[in-house]
């Protein structure tokens, strides 16, 4: 079971990507239930990273973004940073881009 706030960055990111959720699950462009969990899956994961253009720095532990309104929205990885991991910062990324949408 997932906390409302993670809920809330995985609603946004896959706005941000283009994957709808119906108030059940995600569901593809033709309407059909999908099983989309970027913490799961490393190609969901991937997958939004390459589709959003997020830069991945695995030497940086970092995750950037240049959004076309606004501007630089970027995390980092690791032991004293926000995000844990590459994926909680790719999606904390992805769900600014989708926080930032109309």
């Amino acid at each position: 079971m997932i906390d409302e706030n993670t809920k809330k960055m995985l609603l946004s990111a896959a706005k941000a990507a283009g994957i709808a959720h119906d108030g059940a699950g995600f569901v593809s462009a033709s309407g059909l239930p999908i099983n989309w969990n970027p913490y799961e899956s490393d190609s969901d994961l991937l997958g939004l990273a390459r589709n959003l253009k997020i830069r991945i720095d695995y030497v940086d532990c970092s995750v950037w973004h240049a959004h076309k309104t606004i501007g630089w929205i970027g995390e980092y990885w690791g032991d004293l940073c926000k995000c844990k991991n590459d994926a909680q910062a790719i999606v904390v990324v992805a769900a600014a881009i989708g926080d930032a949408m109309p």
